[in-house]
């Protein structure tokens, strides 16, 4: 797993089930957020976040779509950023310091 994976996986358990925004690129390019949780049960077994494809070293981490209601997997290196409770807490975008330079 590489320092962006294991960045994410930390985001996320750290999240402790409460509800995320994440924004990721689908496959075919386009643009997506979903808002749901991590650690929901499914079928009544507890579902871990990590989802890694057998054979593959593709990351991917499961979260419970509200809109959809249902599971969705989503490639953790596809990430653009993730929000908890209006705190941005991953962006692969520049932080707007307002024209300033941070020190």
């Amino acid at each position: 797993m590489n320092k962006l994976n294991t960045l994410i996986d930390s985001i996320i358990e750290q999240s402790r089930g409460r509800f995320l925004t994440v924004t990721f690129r689908k496959n075919n390019g386009e643009i997506r957020t979903i808002n749901g949780r991590v650690g929901v049960n499914f079928r009544d077994w507890p579902a871990d976040h990590r989802f890694d494809s057998e054979g593959t070293q593709t990351y991917y981490f499961l979260i419970w779509s509200v809109r959809d209601r249902g599971f969705r997997r989503i490639n953790a290196e596809n990430v653009i950023r993730i929000a908890s409770q209006g705190t941005v807490l991953y962006t692969e975008e520049p932080v707007n310091t307002g024209g300033r330079m941070a020190a």
